[in-house]
């Protein structure tokens, strides 16, 4: 459903506003940042499944409740164009593999466990992004794939 053209701008300006939000989150030492476009944000950090670098990426979140304990969603869905972004591949391979993924919110850094939901859990995690973030509402409408979401649940300390 995506066209190239929107594909295109849509990853261009998805591209410059990470770097921007990289460079604000290191000018002000992550006092700024921790919010885009009214949703809260978290900084992933997951290793690529070919290269095992580290990526760190800025992502819209929610929780799946109100317990320190309750888990993080992000959505892969790359402003709705027709790709999987990198970072949820990489994510799907964490979650295959049983590894974990470490997260940032605020000042504090957590080890979680990644799961990919599928679904009613799936389209109920959805739903909880776009109360976050109302713009994943027209992300859906704009490609064919099924945009994954992922749990991410804090490990025991």
């Amino acid at each position: 459903m995506g066209t190239r053209v929107y594909d295109t701008v849509t990853v261009a300006g998805m591209k410059a506003m990470t770097v921007t939000h990289r460079v604000v989150d290191k000018v002000t030492g992550g006092r700024l940042g921790r919010r885009l476009a009214g949703a809260p944000v978290l900084w992933l950090t997951v290793s690529g499944r070919k290269s095992g670098c580290e990526q760190r990426v800025p992502l819209a979140t929610a929780r799946d409740g109100s317990d320190p304990q309750a888990p993080y969603l992000v959505a892969g869905s790359r402003g709705g164009t027709e790709k999987t972004p990198v970072w949820a591949l990489n994510l799907r391979g964490h979650a295959e593999r049983g590894d974990t993924a470490w997260v940032q919110v605020g000042d504090e850094h957590i080890e979680v466990d990644v799961t990919e939901l599928s679904g009613t859990e799936r389209d109920r995690g959805y739903a909880l992004m776009v109360t976050a973030y109302r713009g994943f509402s027209g992300y859906e409408k704009q490609t064919d794939r099924v945009i994954p979401v992922f749990s991410l649940r804090p490990r025991p300390r």
